[in-house]
């Protein structure tokens, strides 16, 4: 250093950096149109491709339908196919969406796409590169009848790759004269039975739209509405909240009538619960009734559980990125680990977890492996569980027998005093 008469300053880039909470809330929603008839019209209207909506005044900023130059019969399916399962979500909270519309009938590939050509579903994958958001709630609207694809297990595998959950749905098949084809309880179960994955929520019914005309009643997709209520707990109440026992706004009927009977455990809610599977609740309104994932490990049986562990793991990779080659010593890993433990105590005093705590294992962090230029931090985390089953336990007892004839005999001991 020069030579310098006097007082300088010389800035030190050191300590670590606050931890922050990623998004949890951002929903991922895919539609798969049939235009049918209408599909020039429509397609010179929307076209496919991802788009990010952070409220609902920017769906009609984005597709203003109303005004565009199209026939009423295309407005009113442009309305029914994208602006409907969009408004689903809306009608539960304002967040932030990113809508991937895919084409029904690609040039190349398939509809669903992959993952190494970001097509199809899997153009959700062009979301963090375009918008730098992920999409960590999924759900998927098909229009099509019959399709060939299993829709919900690509959406379970895409919800594997984000680190997400894929909100699932009975698929939508119909007959020969296009009557929806209807599943009883024990065709959920088998069907449920297809999926070992924590990060599934199947929902075991539809909305009902009344349209109308012609058609009447119809089933419609109930998953954007799981996917608004889950972003809206994620907002208001915490990411480590359950969805179940919440409203869904919005909806004046759902197309099977599960009934719960309060203290009943034969009724077909608690039915389809004990099989992984979530209900819909007819309670003042309509309620998500169910807290499990499709998880084959009994670990991650509760969708909370899961998503709690992904969004602190989530936060540690990516505050932690100004740590990327810096020198591994003392002060470095001491600002970690203090780092870590400050978080982890933060989220415990919000109730998020019932705590944690973050620590270097000196076997895993040999010389071979720091020589490598590799480091291991570890931490550990309690979650919070749901309160899913509430016993009251009673009994009948004398006791208060005993104390009445008591006081009996002593108000009248009293007067004859």
């Amino acid at each position: 250093m020069e030579f310098y008469h006097g007082v300088r300053f010389a800035e030190v880039d050191g300590g670590g950096r606050p931890i922050s909470v990623p998004r949890s809330s951002i929903v991922g929603l895919a539609i798969i149109p049939d235009f049918g008839e209408t599909a020039p019209e429509c397609s010179s209207v929307i076209k496919p491709g991802i788009y990010l909506f952070t409220n609902s005044s920017a769906v009609n900023e984005q597709f203003d339908i109303e005004n565009a130059e199209i026939s009423n019969d295309a407005k009113q399916v442009l309305s029914e196919q994208i602006l409907e399962p969009l408004n689903a979500i809306y009608k539960q909270t304002e967040t932030t969406v990113i809508l991937n519309i895919i084409n029904p009938a690609p040039e190349t590939g398939t509809v669903l796409g992959s993952p190494s050509s970001k097509t199809g579903l899997w153009a959700f994958l062009n979301a963090q590169p375009t918008y730098d958001v992920v999409p960590k709630i999924l759900a998927i609207v098909d229009h099509r009848k019959n399709a060939t694809e299993d829709i919900n297990t690509e959406l379970v595998s895409l919800a594997e790759y984000l680190k997400a959950v894929a909100i699932i749905e009975p698929l939508f098949q119909y007959d020969a004269n296009s009557v929806y084809q209807e599943y009883s309880l024990q065709d959920f179960v088998s069907y449920r039975d297809n999926f070992g994955s924590e990060r599934a929520y199947f929902v075991a019914n539809h909305a009902v739209k009344d349209t109308g005309d012609e058609r009447g009643k119809i089933p419609v997709a109930i998953s954007p509405y799981v996917a608004g209520v889950l972003s809206k707990t994620d907002i208001q109440e915490g990411f480590w909240v359950s969805p179940s026992n919440h409203d869904i706004l919005g909806i004046s009927e759902v197309w099977y009538k599960h009934d719960y009977l309060v203290g009943n455990p034969s009724s077909d809610c608690n039915y389809l619960n004990e099989n992984d599977i979530t209900a819909i609740r007819k309670s003042d309104g309509f309620r998500i009734w169910g807290n499990h994932s499709l998880a084959s490990d009994p670990k991650w049986k509760f969708l909370c559980v899961r998503r709690t562990f992904d969004v602190v793991s989530d936060a540690l990779l990516y505050s932690m990125q100004w740590a990327v080659d810096k020198g591994i010593n003392v002060n470095f890993a001491e600002w970690i680990l203090i780092r870590i433990n400050e978080f982890l105590r933060n989220l415990q005093a919000q109730g998020a977890i019932l705590g944690g705590y973050a620590y270097l294992d000196p076997e895993l962090n040999n010389p071979n492996e720091l020589q490598q230029g590799r480091i291991y931090f570890d931490f550990k985390i309690t979650p919070v569980y749901p309160a899913e089953d509430i016993i009251f336990r009673g009994d009948i007892t004398d006791l208060y027998l005993k104390t009445m004839v008591d006081t009996i005999a002593q108000s009248f001991k009293e007067i004859e005093e």
